[in-house]
């Protein structure tokens, strides 16, 4: 089964679910390696 990522990058749900998706993915890994990361920072831009 493939899966057609040029359809999957037009849909804006998916683009912003998979962004979010990334990001959390990317605060467990830093909490693994205790690092925390203030993103709020990003916010206020």
């Amino acid at each position: 089964m493939k899966i057609n990522w040029k359809v999957r990058f037009k849909n804006k749900t998916w683009v912003i679910a998979m962004i979010a998706a990334v990001f959390f993915i990317i605060q467990a890994v830093l909490l693994v390696f205790n690092v925390t990361w203030d993103y709020n920072e990003l916010l206020k831009q």
